[in-house]
């Protein structure tokens, strides 16, 4: 049974498998992403062409954004203090050491493609447990330079469970880890780095520690230590060793590791005792978890106030039992909601919903914006117990509303149960209105109220709904692709808001149109991708023609207009990468040069600079070019 999900955000400061539709009004932000759009979640560019927004500039601010550090407040088991979040790993700060889950990197055998949200959850996981020999278990641990974002766990259906408001930080101090020497963690961008910091005549033979998870501990002849693993090498690089002088300069000083039995600790040169003495090794695992990301990012949009709301799919881990233990469990794998100011280098709030752990697996498939800044994000998930105050467990509660920042939850539907969403598209003019295309034959869905009530649109035959755009210039003139096995393939056309519907697919020949585009300057205009090539009508729909010359692919994931030139026309199409045409369509060419991955699930415009595109991978990461995709 699957339950087709949909999230209304509005922020004010073997179980059966279940697709949901659930409107939800909360806060949420989450770690570097690799954008990713699927037949899910295109969600239509009216409801984030508002302002002049650079939404590309979100994909790669997102994919930027410093680590941070969140206070334990009850999210993970208690002797945790504080907790980070990166690209492939986790951190663990405890009492007096650090425990580190790194997520492995995939085989070389293995298809470059997206996991599904069952594989992440099966990732094996390197446990890594630093700990502090003879520390100070009574020291302060403190968070530093507090960060504006903001943390929330809605985990399992128990609200006395949920974890809201949970504070961030640039920084952590253990202070007077040993005598007179300060333990600090920080992130150097994405970089997870530490220092020790020894205050004047400290005793640099009091720091030790021990690291329980590798196999075998060895100082290379480059001052670098070397952990070997079941699954590859993790290196602590040789440390850099300084003090600070008067005018706040760095002056280095040398030193390196020292190995006795399985304690580490530090030999260091000639240093002026009078000034503190900063000892900063280096941790290095990139070769161990490759330069993928554990997160998926399904879709961006922005509100009419520049935040950008990012979702997707992200498999964080908890805390390991057995150091150095490889899992096929212990993923909790999550539908994040991230939401970044205008500017694109700060977090607002991030926001985790699933099922408590082992009970499933949720993915957040698309999102829109509306005028009014309220969000919706479809999705589906696979837990019995997803934070909800209403069962999900059949029926026909498959949409559900909050209007209170996620604390209290009423049913609503939208369809029967069964359902996916795989488009939306919000009325710009009208942001209570909102159309939603289905899946598994279910037809357009409307709404007038905001979600809170559904009715179905007559489209006069049974059928899925992949795409639908709404013209710019005339809200009730609506565009939709519908399917239907063996009758009704094509696009059909609304002129009364959805009221009536006529097929205007002449030309189209039977194909499944899988993404549309309409002409922000001329709304007669419009591309449909199918499974079998490009078409391109001019006069709204009445007649349509193939315009694929030397695009030889179908299954199109993304059609982008150049606003201020509508005849460059940028396409992704199956596993061909990015397509380009100058001319209206007349003639296409790729542009892949410098991309890794041709499976090309999302791609986005700087609307202020439209040489500028970002293009979000399968498994590749994310890709931009300044040059309009010539490299």
């Amino acid at each position: 049974m699957s339950l087709a999900l949909s999230f209304r955000i509005c922020v004010s400061t073997p179980r059966p498998r279940f697709v949901f539709i659930a409107l939800i009004a909360i806060g949420c932000v989450a770690a570097p992403l690799c954008v990713r759009k699927t037949a899910a979640s295109r969600l239509r560019k009216e409801t984030s062409s508002q302002a002049p927004v650079d939404q590309a500039k979100v994909a790669r601010s997102y994919g930027e954004l410093p680590l941070s550090f969140e206070r334990n407040d009850g999210q993970t088991t208690g002797e945790v203090k504080f907790i980070s979040r990166g690209p492939r790993y986790d951190l663990f700060l405890t009492e007096a050491g650090a425990v580190l889950n790194l997520r492995k990197n995939e085989p070389k055998n293995v298809p470059k493609q997206p996991f599904t949200a069952d594989q992440r959850q099966a990732q094996s996981l390197l446990h890594l447990n630093l700990k502090m020999v003879g520390a100070n278990h009574d020291a302060n641990v403190n968070g530093e330079d507090e960060l504006e974002g903001k943390i929330n766990y809605f985990v399992g259906n128990d609200p006395s469970a949920w974890h809201v408001n949970i504070p961030t930080y640039r920084k952590i101090r253990y202070t007077e880890i040993f005598p007179g020497v300060d333990l600090i963690y920080y992130g150097n961008r994405t970089q997870l780095e530490y220092d020790f910091v020894l205050a004047p005549r400290a005793s640099l033979a009091s720091i030790k520690f021990e690291i329980d998870g590798a196999e075998k501990i060895k100082i290379g002849a480059e001052g670098d230590l070397h952990l070997a693993t079941k699954e590859g090498e993790v290196q602590l690089r040789k440390p850099q060793i300084y003090q600070l002088n008067e005018s706040g300069a760095r002056e280095y000083v040398d030193g390196r590791y020292i190995l006795k039995g399985k304690q580490i600790g530090f030999k260091v040169g000639a240093f002026d005792s009078r000034k503190a003495l900063v000892i900063d090794p280096v941790l290095s695992y990139s070769t161990l978890l490759g330069s993928g990301s554990s997160e998926q990012g399904n879709s961006i949009a922005v509100d009419s106030q520049g935040n950008a709301y990012i979702t997707g799919l992200t498999n964080g881990s908890i805390f390991p039992t057995t150091p150095g233990a490889f899992q096929t469990t212990g993923s909790a794998v999550s539908v994040f909601v991230s939401k970044l100011d205008p500017i694109g280098s700060n977090l607002i709030y991030s926001t985790y919903l699933s099922g408590t752990t082992g009970s499933g697996t949720s993915n957040g498939t698309g999102v829109a914006v509306d005028s009014s800044g309220n969000a919706y994000v479809t999705g589906y998930t696979s837990s019995a117990d997803f934070p909800t105050m209403n069962s999900l467990r059949g029926g026909r509660n498959n949409l559900l509303i909050t209007s209170d920042g996620g604390g209290n939850w009423g049913p609503s539907n939208i369809g029967t149960a069964n359902r996916v969403v795989l488009a939306l598209a919000i009325d710009k003019n009208s942001p209570s209105t909102i159309y939603a295309g289905m899946g598994t034959n279910a037809g357009i869905f409307k709404s007038t109220d905001g979600g809170a009530s559904w009715s179905a649109l007559n489209v006069g035959f049974t059928a899925s709904c992949p795409a639908i755009v709404i013209d710019p210039t005339s809200p009730g003139t609506l565009y939709a692709a519908l399917t239907a096995q063996n009758t009704g393939t094509g696009v059909y056309k609304s002129v009364d808001s959805g009221t009536t519907w006529t097929s205007v697919s002449s030309g189209l020949s039977g194909n499944t149109v899988t993404a549309l585009a309409i002409d922000p300057q001329n709304h007669l205009t419009l591309y449909a991708g199918s499974t079998f090539g490009l078409f391109k009508t001019t006069n709204g729909g009445t007649s349509w023609v193939s315009s694929s010359n030397g695009l030889n692919f179908g299954g199109f994931t993304a059609i982008i207009i150049d606003p201020n030139t509508p005849t460059t026309v940028y396409a992704t199409a199956g596993g061909g990468g990015v397509f380009k045409t100058t001319n209206g369509a007349a003639n296409w060419s790729q542009v892949n040069n410098g991309l890794t991955s041709t499976t090309v699930r999302a791609l986005v415009m700087d609307q202020t600079a439209t040489s500028t595109l970002y293009a979000g991978t399968g498994g590749g990461g994310v890709f931009k070019t300044t040059d309009a995709g010539a490299s």
